[in-house]
């Protein structure tokens, strides 16, 4: 097991994801409704058809299963990964 996988596996790991989700326009307040039912995903800011959200996790699959389940979800066109963080739960000293 690598380094990386071992520290995302344990206790206390946290994984941040940050998405751009594209969607018909006129499906938004239905995406919308569908997202607050999630409390691992979070809206950020929207216009247009685009929305920028975060979805929050113990793990990798955590993040891929949500984003599966958004990608799936009626007038999505597309969702597009920006940035994924995981946050260890060690702190580190400053130097």
């Amino acid at each position: 097991m690598s380094e990386s996988s071992a520290i995302s596996e344990r206790p206390g790991a946290y994984h941040v994801a940050s998405f751009v989700l594209h969607a018909h326009p006129e499906r938004l307040p239905d995406l919308r409704e569908a997202m607050a039912a999630w409390p691992d995903v979070e809206e950020h800011a929207a216009q247009g058809g685009k929305v920028v959200l975060t979805i929050e996790g113990a793990d990798t699959r955590d993040i891929a299963d949500r984003a599966r389940d958004l990608s799936e979800l009626d007038g999505v066109l597309q969702l597009s990964p920006v940035y994924h963080e995981l946050d260890s739960g060690e702190t580190q000293p400053w130097t």
